[in-house]
């Protein structure tokens, strides 16, 4: 079974992980600080995992292949098509370069688990492990499929990185490191995220209930869906108007009843100076108890899939 090292990306309401499949120019454990970027991973070699650090040390050219959404546009940011200027100095200053194998949003969940059970996978592989696939990375790890991320405590600024990272901390298996945390720099901005709904105009128009600021409350939205339902200004026939739907993996904790909790899947406070999993709360519940309520009165599209 090949061996991988996995890298992940951590955030606070799912963590982001890269894995790496085996090949002959894989990277070392011991040297990733140089070639990767703190979001991938580098792969490792079934056999003298030393080989490809010391061929970097003596100045080889490394190319790695890395598996990224919109892979025809990563790294080119600019308008030109040119590199970004980022990517462009991590080239030159490291020697590396990378090739993207494409994931899509669709599928790239089940892209990367065929990856893996192929030993086709890429030298850097991101992986979405979020709480729901936490079970599965430790399986991974315990099954072999991944080596342990040995040597960034001989870099200041990683280990300053890890000594703060604490849910990278959770990538620790049985005392070994098994993934990189990376960092999304939104200190700046407070990483504020506005979410809202979107609606039919004409319809909202013909039963009455458009405002022009299209500002509405929630009790206010509700009534509008209800009319629509009632009234069909579509012309859909009984039974055949989607009320309320959503993106499955924000639905609904990112429209209406979700705002009675921000927890629903994060870990929040206790009140008792701790934190706790967030759908232990008792507002979670109620999340539970209003979406519920809802999906009975068919207000809810009876299909909608729900995180």
């Amino acid at each position: 079974m090949k061996k991988l090292l996995a890298l992940l990306i951590a955030a606070l309401m799912a963590f982001g992980a890269t894995a790496c499949a085996n090949n002959n120019s894989g990277a070392a454990a011991t040297n990733p600080p140089a070639a990767a970027p703190a979001q991938e991973a580098t792969k490792a070699p079934d056999s003298a995992p030393a080989a490809p650090a010391a061929e970097a040390a003596s100045g080889g050219h490394l190319k790695y292949t890395i598996s990224a959404i919109d892979a025809d546009k990563a790294g080119t940011m600019n308008e030109d098509g040119s590199l970004s200027g980022d990517l462009a100095w991590l080239y030159d200053k490291f020697d590396f370069e990378f090739e993207f194998f494409p994931l899509t949003w669709d599928n790239y969940i089940d892209q990367t688990r065929m990856w893996l059970a192929s030993n086709e996978a890429p030298d850097l592989l991101m992986l979405d492990v979020a709480a729901v696939r936490y079970t599965e990375f430790v399986n991974n790890v315990q099954d072999g499929m991944f080596r342990p991320y040995t040597g960034y405590e001989n870099y200041p600024n990683l280990k300053a990185k890890m000594d703060n990272a604490s849910a990278g901390k959770k990538f620790i298996v049985d005392g070994e490191l098994y993934a990189w945390p990376g960092f999304i720099d939104t200190e700046m901005y407070d990483y504020r995220v506005l979410n809202g709904a979107c609606i039919r105009k004409d319809w909202a128009q013909a039963v009455g209930l458009y405002q022009e600021d299209r500002l509405y409350t929630w009790d206010e939205l509700l009534a509008m869906i209800r009319a629509v339902l009632d009234q069909d200004p579509g012309g859909n026939g009984p039974g055949n108007t989607i009320g309320m739907l959503g993106v499955d993996w924000q639905f609904p904790k990112y429209f209406g009843p979700g705002n009675l909790s921000p927890y629903m899947l994060q870990y929040g406070p206790d009140g008792q100076g701790g934190y706790t999993w967030g759908p232990l709360l008792p507002e979670s519940l109620e999340v539970v108890k209003m979406t519920k309520q809802l999906y009975d009165e068919g207000l809810i599209w009876p299909d909608e899939v729900m995180v």
